[in-house]
């Protein structure tokens, strides 16, 4: 028997006739796409259940069982493991949701831009002010506020739809970032004033140097 994924070249001829079905081997769960191929036709055997078990585990191996199928991200899985066979089974698919959520991401900052622009827009804010000091919580906030406040301006710049995070949630962003800095500020200004003792101890001295 071929292993899943492998053409199987079928001698009968279709003519012009175009064909693409499905069709199961009862004994081994197998299940099999046939399409026209030129003059005839070809076969693809499925992986069967318990194949995919061998590949997936958690949800992908539920939605194949429950399918008796592959998506197209399945079957991109299982080509990955063909070529680079060893390591844990989730590394790939963890990898491609990666993938998918880096290209979403990106669409939202950088759309119709250079990928990195984001960055790029963001470092060059930061470099007019080469005496701030990265390791103040507040620039610290501050500099996340700019990332979304950067993703906003160039949405509207270019006028497209987020996939991940709109406007309005990149301003709730903003708004919420605001507040944190303003938090860290007050705490900062409270920790640094003077306490009643202080002022006391000060005029002492003041007075023993008969000022």
């Amino acid at each position: 028997m071929s292993m899943f994924g492998e053409k199987l070249a079928v001698s009968e001829t279709l003519g012009d006739k175009e064909c693409c079905q499905e069709c199961s081997d009862s004994s081994s769960g197998a299940t099999f796409k046939v399409s026209s191929l030129g003059s005839g036709f070809e076969v693809t055997r499925n992986p069967t259940p318990a194949e995919m078990e061998e590949f997936f585990t958690g949800d992908d191996a539920m939605s194949w069982n429950a399918h008796h199928r592959t998506n197209e991200r399945d079957e991109m899985i299982l080509d990955l493991r063909e070529q680079y066979p060893h390591g844990h089974k989730r590394f790939i698919p963890i990898s491609l949701e990666e993938m998918e959520l880096h290209s979403k991401k990106n669409h939202d900052y950088a759309a119709g831009g250079n990928p990195l622009g984001n960055f790029e827009r963001v470092s060059f804010i930061l470099s007019l002010y080469p005496d701030l000091s990265l390791g103040d919580p507040s620039v610290v906030a501050m500099v996340y506020l700019m990332k979304q406040l950067d993703a906003v301006l160039w949405m509207k710049s270019n006028g497209y739809v987020a996939k991940v995070e709109g406007i309005d949630g990149r301003l709730a962003d903003i708004s919420v970032y605001a507040k944190i800095v303003r938090c860290i500020e007050q705490d900062d200004a409270l920790a640094n004033a003077w306490t009643e003792e202080d002022i006391d101890k000060a005029l002492d001295k003041l007075r023993e140097q008969g000022l």
